[in-house]
Order: C-alpha cells, then sequence, then structure tokens
C-alpha cells in the first residue's frame, strides 16, 4: 500500500545540516541527563506495598491524599484483573522529610498499629514451620506489633516509617476505624489470630492450628474475608470459634498482601543490569547486520542512529519530568527494536539497488531506495503512533511514561532513518574507499632502495 505517489526527494544533500541538528539536540539531551535523572524505586530503592480492596476505591482521591504524606515520588497502579481491586503503592526513598512528618504521625497515634498479615505466614511455608502457639512459646513481637525477629528490615528505619504512614492514609480512606477494641481479621497475622483465639472457646491447643487454617484460607481466597459466612469454609472452624470470631472481629475493607523493601545497593543493581540488558541488545544488533548485509558501514550506521534515538528520546523525557524506572527501559528497547526495523528495510533496498543501478554514485542509490521506501516507512510509523497516541491519551498513568518514551522514539526513530543510518553508511562507504586509494598511491611512489630511486609504475629504470 502507498500513501504518497513515487518521489524524488534529495535527502541526502542536505545530511550535514541535519547532522549539526542532531549535534545539537544530542547535546541538550546529555546534558539534560547529566544534570540528574528522576529515578524510580527500582533504580533508588524504596516501598513496595501491594494492597487489595473489598471494593473498587476512588483512585484520585486515594493517590491524592498518599501525595499529601509529602513522600514525593508516590506512585499508584492497579494490578490483575480489574475486578480484583488490587493495587501496588510505590514510594521513593529518598524523601526524609515527609518520612519525619509521617513518624511523628505514627508516635501521637498510641494504638497499636498491625504488620502485613501474610508476612510472617509466607514466612513459615519457605521454613516449614506451622507452630502451634501456646502462652509460653509465642514469641514477643518487639517494639512494632507483629512484626517477627526474622524481619529486621522491617523493624526499623525509613521502611517502617511509611509502612505506617501508608496504613494510616488507607485507613483514613476506608473510613472505617478498625484500631479499636476488636481486632481485624483481614489484617491480623497468624501469631495476633492465635493470641486471639487462645483467649476464646477451645483454648490455647487448638489456637495455633485454627490460626493458621484461618490464614492459609484467607491467602487462598484474594487475601480478604467478605463476610464471616467465609468462616464456614475453613477447615478446622467451630461454631464456637466462628461465633466468637463474629463477636470480637471485624472485617476491614482492605488488607495488605505483600510489603517489599528495595535498599538503594539493590536499585544499583538493577541500574547496571539495565545498562548491560541495552549494551547486549546494540551488540547483538550490530553482529547481525554486519553478517546480513557483509558491511560493517550498514551495521554502524544502524548502532550509531539506535544510540541518537535513545539519547534523544530519554533526554526530551527527562525534561519533560518522567521518571526512570524498568517500565522506561522496556520502552527503551522497544524503541531500538521497532527502528532498527525501518533502517534494515532501507537497507535491504540499497542492496537491491546496488545491482540494479549499476554505474550509479552511491548517493543516488541511497536517495532512490529511501524515496522507493517513503511511502512504507511513513505508513508504518503513522498507524505505530497513533496506537501509542492512544496509550499515551487512554491508557491510565501506570503506562503513561511508557507511552510518551515510544512517541517520541518513534517521531525521532523515523527522522533517524534517514537522515543518520544513511548518511553514516555513505560516509564510512567514502572513508573505506579514500583509504584504498591513498594506499594504492603510495606503493611505490617514493620507495628509495640502495640509493636508487624507481619509476612511480613498479618497472626498475636503467643505470645513470
Amino acid at each position: 500500500m502507498e500513501i504518497l505517489r513515487p518521489t524524488h526527494i534529495d535527502f541526502l544533500g542536505k545530511r550535514y545540516i541535519l547532522f549539526a541538528v542532531s549535534g545539537i539536540a544530542l547535546a541538550v539531551s546529555l546534558w539534560a541527563l547529566g544534570n540528574g535523572i528522576n529515578k524510580g524505586i527500582d533504580f533508588a530503592g524504596g516501598t513496595e506495598i501491594q494492597v487489595k480492596f473489598a471494593e473498587a476505591p476512588e483512585l484520585d482521591t486515594l493517590r491524592r491524599q498518599l501525595n499529601d504524606l509529602g513522600m514525593g515520588d508516590v506512585s499508584l497502579q492497579s494490578i490483575g484483573a480489574v475486578e480484583d481491586h488490587e493495587f501496588l503503592i510505590r514510594i521513593g526513598s529518598q524523601q526524609e522529610a515527609g518520612v519525619a512528618a509521617a513518624q511523628e504521625r505514627e508516635e501521637a497515634d498510641t494504638q497499636p498499629v498491625p504488620p502485613p498479615p501474610e508476612a510472617d505466614d509466607l514466612d513459615d511455608q519457605v521454613d516449614g514451620r506451622a507452630e502451634t502457639p501456646d502462652s509460653a512459646s509465642i514469641p514477643d513481637p518487639g517494639p512494632i506489633p507483629g512484626v517477627l525477629p526474622e524481619e529486621p528490615v522491617a523493624r526499623e528505619g525509613e521502611q517502617t516509617r511509611v509502612y505506617h504512614a501508608v496504613l494510616e492514609v488507607l485507613r483514613n480512606y476506608s473510613g472505617v476505624d478498625t484500631r479499636g477494641a476488636r481486632t481485624d481479621l483481614n489484617m491480623a497475622n497468624v501469631h495476633e489470630m492465635a493470641l486471639l483465639l487462645a483467649a476464646g472457646p477451645g483454648g490455647e491447643p487448638q489456637a495455633g492450628t485454627l490460626a493458621t487454617a484461618i490464614a492459609g484460607y484467607r491467602r487462598d481466597h484474594a487475601g480478604l474475608f467478605l463476610s464471616f459466612s467465609d468462616l464456614d469454609q475453613v477447615e478446622g472452624m467451630t461454631p464456637e470459634a466462628r461465633t466468637y470470631l463474629e463477636a470480637n472481629t471485624v472485617l476491614g475493607p482492605f488488607t495488605i498482601r505483600r510489603v517489599e523493601f528495595v535498599g538503594p545497593q539493590i536499585g544499583g543493581e538493577l541500574a547496571w543490569k539495565a545498562k548491560l540488558g541495552m549494551g547486549l541488545a546494540l551488540a547483538g544488533m550490530l553482529l547481525y547486520i554486519t553478517i546480513r548485509f557483509r558491511n560493517l558501514g550498514f551495521a554502524l550506521g544502524g548502532i550509531i542512529a539506535l544510540i541518537h534515538d535513545g539519547i534523544i528520546a530519554a533526554g526530551i523525557y527527562d525534561l519533560w519530568g518522567g521518571q526512570f524506572d524498568l517500565i522506561l527501559v522496556a520502552a527503551i528497547l522497544t524503541l531500538l527494536g521497532y527502528s532498527i526495523n525501518d533502517t534494515i528495510v532501507i537497507f535491504d533496498r540499497v542492496r537491491e539497488n546496488t545491482r540494479l543501478m549499476r554505474g550509479s554514485d552511491t548517493l543516488t542509490i541511497f536517495n532512490t531506495s529511501i524515496n522507493q521506501t517513503l511511502s512504507r516507512t511513513l505508513l508504518t510509523s503513522m498507524t505505530t503512533l497513533l496506537v501509542v497516541v492512544s496509550l499515551f491519551l487512554f491508557g491510565g498513568q501506570t503506562i503513561h511514561g511508557f507511552a510518551f518514551l515510544l512517541m517520541l522514539g518513534i517521531i525521532v526513530g523515523t527522522y533517524s532513518t534517514i537522515f543518520i543510518a544513511s548518511p553514516v553508511a555513505i560516509l564510512y562507504g567514502q572513508w573505506m574507499e579514500s583509504r584504498k586509494v591513498s594506499t594504492r598511491h603510495q606503493v611505490p611512489a617514493i620507495a628509495v632502495t640502495g640509493g636508487k630511486r624507481h619509476r612511480s609504475k613498479g618497472r626498475p629504470a636503467g643505470r645513470s
């Protein structure tokens, strides 16, 4: 399909002017990136909290309340199916002022704050421990209620303060005060449920077993009890225990499924692996193009164009205020794959026209090839751009940055395919040709041996 009639545009006639334009764009982008980038949690470290709600929350309201904590980089994204009402809250680690404010609020609150309900449950599974606690064997949870000693990272410091502050926001948002005398069955861990059951009917011998069964059922059924009738499905549940739990617990409107803390060292390792991945991708493309076209100039043209695309797109993204995380790395790798595909199409046509247009100079062959593939290039770019613009406008905040960088990449990649990759390949070919000519002219024009000068054509001169 063609959207343009055959064209005869001299794309390469202004290549040096466009080299200057690209040079300015690269300089601005490198300056922006060199002044510091907005690292996401993946690279800078921080806290991830996975939350499940009983009903769909108002995301804008919840996001605003999280931002009001003053902790800086806060993101809220939906995970899983829409009807699961499950979300991932990410908070960066570098905002000390906001964390200090959260600590003040925490110190003012004298009520105990429960930890993630599944944390010690999962530890028990991994270690093969399903203990039956009694009044003597239940470990002291320490200064943070319910957090086991095996979780030192959650016992103190910024991560704990962040977790408590987020938990306070979730409670305020829910409009239900679950910090009273009754335990929240959707937030309590095995230890807390065992202590509660130990004071009820059946006593201590059955408390640990039943608490483990309740936690297991909750975990296997999306992490939430929506109704006390769900307790009837728990193995070992008795009518007495069910009645006791219904009278002494509440079913909160949310639960914390998972809490993870990404330290700066882990973030540094992820950043290094991201750079390694992009480097290996470029090296693989360089090798592929060299083998396919048997022309190092084509390979260098393609790789330099990709580096050009990546730097300019990332620089504009940084000026836009975007956050650099693993999602951005995925966008850059997607951009590299898209851009090199268009370049290969043009190089394929150049290789074909080199055989068909014997006697034509290199610039003519490249210009003809670019004009012949122009319709295909524009059609591919425009249709892809329409999809990416739709993602940017309607895809939600989670993939906003991803879509924005792809939009930049498609525009810059289309430009570089024509005005960077092809001119670089031509310059490399001209440089190689000049070297061959220079080498031929150097032999034996100035060769002097044994005091006798030889002719430039190589025939020995007669003796004088």
